[in-house]
C-alpha cells in the first residue's frame, strides 16, 4: 500500500466515525473536498450534514445576501 493509499484509507476512517470533518479528511488524503465526497459517495458513506450545519449555513448566506 502506498502512502497516498493509506492516507485515504486513514482519512475516510476517521470521517466515518465522525472525527474528522470533511475539510480535514481532505487535506490529510491529499485531496479537494469534491474529490473526497466523490470517495465517500463510491463507498457509500454518508455525508455529515446535520441541522447544525444548516443553521450555520443559512445564517452565512444572510450574511453574504441580505434581503
Amino acid at each position: 500500500m502506498s502512502e497516498d493509499e493509506l492516507r485515504l484509507e486513514l482519512a475516510v476512517a476517521l470521517y466515518k466515525d465522525d472525527r474528522l470533518t470533511l475539510g480535514q479528511a481532505a487535506r490529510l488524503a491529499a485531496r479537494t473536498q469534491e474529490a473526497m465526497l466523490g470517495v465517500l459517495a463510491k463507498r457509500q458513506i454518508a455525508v455529515h450534514y446535520g441541522v447544525k450545519d444548516l443553521e450555520q449555513d443559512l445564517v452565512n448566506l444572510e450574511r453574504l445576501f441580505p434581503a
